[in-house]
């Protein structure tokens, strides 16, 4: 088990008072405990909040690939696997998490 701070988590745009971008936050939720800061590294903002999605996807991430590779590894066992389709669609929301699109 990981000592990671649990998930979710989510990414929070930093602005200005003029309401320019200013990067991200990375908070966990319910808390709203700020984990990490991503500061942009483009002038428009798309790059540093693609970094910040992958980043407060990480847990979801995570815990879809141990469930994968859980299920992967009882296949080759030759055991039978109950939740696939919901193992495949935790992975494809993580997924969707990280890219910011819709799964």
């Amino acid at each position: 088990m990981s000592a990671h701070t649990p998930g979710p988590w989510i990414d929070v745009h930093r602005l200005s008072g003029s309401e320019n971008h200013r990067g991200y936050r990375i908070a966990s939720k319910p808390s709203n405990f700020y984990l990490a800061e991503v500061m942009p590294i483009d002038s428009d903002g798309i790059e540093g909040g693609a970094n910040a999605r992958l980043i407060a996807a990480a847990p979801d991430l995570l815990s879809s690939n141990e469930r994968l590779l859980n299920n992967f590894r009882l296949l080759l066992a030759g055991k039978p696997v109950r939740d696939a389709a919901e193992t495949i669609a935790e992975a494809e929301h993580a997924i969707a998490k990280a890219t910011g699109e819709t799964p």
